[in-house]
């Protein structure tokens, strides 16, 4: 092919990539290569166009031939980094980010992105100075205020998240992600009633953002005065939105006797509540009539992790990859019952992914304290405690199923001390306690717990929460 020919089908490629029309895009793109495979322009391209629609090992593949035509390009070498994280091999990451930033110590969004690629490492103090270092370079750097905001929350600092959400919108009155971000930040400064008009308006501005009606619908709950029939009508409106359980063919085998591969997918199989009502089920499971299959979600891995792995047939981490990749390689896993153990919750949950139905069988479980909404999702497992029979089974689009007497078995961190003298006896009174983030207690619990104490004057409340 001649030069002046490949120029353009390379231009030709180039605007159908940036209308949109990424099918057509690709198939020029793949022309391209095939005429001439070292062309450092079409390797790129194609591998920036390759990580756009979530073909992540594609993307890598592409932009490591690009990089290695032209070891001096900064932009290229973020990109592959960049899909590298998307990848789940921020390690490899990060080692090209630092090397452009050596080329380009100027460049803010290189500190940015090198600040989430530490983030997925849970290396957040590390994160925190990058974000300063972009912000700095660049005070008008609306996303990397907003993505500060979001590093800041993560550590647990909602009153300075809110402050960088704030900085981003004086940058950029326009950025809506930044309205989100300062929605998330009142959520967790326990500012409920701000929080949710927050959510709202950046709903209204981007109705079809699941993530934020998510966070707005966990929000409800702890919002005093909304109706239970009013909060089964919104996560009802989110089923809508996600649309109706598609009819998926299965190739499983039917018979009847085989072993069951069951999938987990929770972005807390770690130090976490949720892993501490789960492993006693999951330690307890036949290994003869069931298959294990654990799909963590999280940055954060620890020796609660560890334990959870060494009793999967198969564990695999999800942090940062889109759902399209996910769905591949869940539908690849061809698991037979899939449990979501978030709900509405988590920063970036993966019920819309579910509502792809990726498994003849769809449960949610344990971490979220009322129905998903999701048409695709069959059961959810509660007791009749939680949910009492009757009314509870027609505020649910799930089949209710009340497994045992109560759907929660508690086990305590290892090293936790043996029983001793019950505490009520040691003091003389009782104590009440709740340990929950302080953003889930309404001003009625609040009154409630007030009536409580009054009524027996001689006990005491103790009180936990993160920050």
């Amino acid at each position: 092919m001649s030069p002046s020919k490949l120029q353009s089908l390379l231009q030709q490629a180039v605007n159908l990539h940036r209308e949109g029309q990424f099918d057509a895009a690709e198939k020029l793109y793949r022309q391209l290569r095939t005429a001439a495979p070292r062309h450092f322009d079409t390797l790129h391209l194609s591998g920036l166009l390759a990580y756009q629609q979530s073909r992540i090992p594609e993307a890598v593949e592409l932009l490591t031939r690009a990089h290695q035509q032209d070891r001096k390009s900064v932009v290229c070498e973020m990109r592959l980094a960049i899909a590298l994280i998307a990848a789940g091999r921020s390690v490899d990451a990060e080692a090209h980010l630092r090397r452009a930033l050596e080329r380009s110590p100027e460049y803010a969004e290189g500190w940015d992105n090198l600040a989430y690629c530490l983030k997925t490492q849970d290396r957040l103090t590390d994160a925190v100075a990058c974000h300063q270092r972009a912000v700095a370079l660049q005070p008008d750097f609306a996303n990397g205020w907003y993505n500060y905001g979001l590093t800041l929350a993560t550590l647990g600092h909602p009153e300075r998240a809110l402050e960088c959400h704030e900085r981003a919108l004086a940058a950029d009155p326009q950025f809506s992600a930044a309205r989100f971000g300062r929605a998330q930040a009142l959520h967790l400064s326990h500012r409920l009633s701000e929080a949710v008009e927050e959510y709202g308006r950046f709903l209204a501005a981007n109705p079809q953002s699941l993530e934020a009606r998510s966070c707005r619908l966990f929000a409800l709950h702890h919002v005093d005065g909304v109706p239970r029939e009013a909060l089964f009508a919104e996560h009802v409106a989110y089923g809508r939105q996600v649309g109706a359980a598609p009819a998926v063919e299965f190739a499983h085998d039917p018979e009847p006797g085989r072993r069951l591969r069951v999938a987990i997918l929770s972005p807390d199989l770690r130090e976490h509540s949720c892993a501490y009502f789960l492993e006693p089920l999951l330690r307890h499971l036949d290994r003869s009539a069931f298959e294990l299959y654990l799909y963590h979600d999280h940055f954060r891995t620890d020796q609660v992790s560890a334990r959870l792995q060494s009793l999967a047939a198969v564990w695999r981490n999800f942090v940062g990859q889109p759902h399209d990749a996910v769905e591949k390689i869940v539908r690849a896993d061809a698991p037979d019952l899939l449990i979501d153990l978030a709900g509405h919750t988590g920063h970036s949950n993966r019920l819309p992914l579910l509502a792809r139905r990726l498994a003849p069988v769809q449960i949610t479980y344990l971490g979220y304290p009322n129905t998903t909404g999701v048409p695709a999702i069959d059961y959810r497992f509660t007791d009749e405690v939680a949910d009492p029979c009757g009314d509870a089974d027609a505020l649910a689009t799930e089949r209710l199923v009340r497994f045992a007497p109560t759907a929660w078995c508690y086990s305590p961190p290892a090293e936790s001390p043996a029983p001793g003298t019950p505490p009520a006896v040691r003091a003389g009174s009782v104590t009440f306690g709740s340990f929950n983030t302080p953003a889930k207690l309404t001003g009625g619990t609040l009154r409630l717990w007030g009536r409580v104490l009054a009524a027996v004057p001689i006990a005491r409340l103790l009180f936990k929460g993160a920050g």
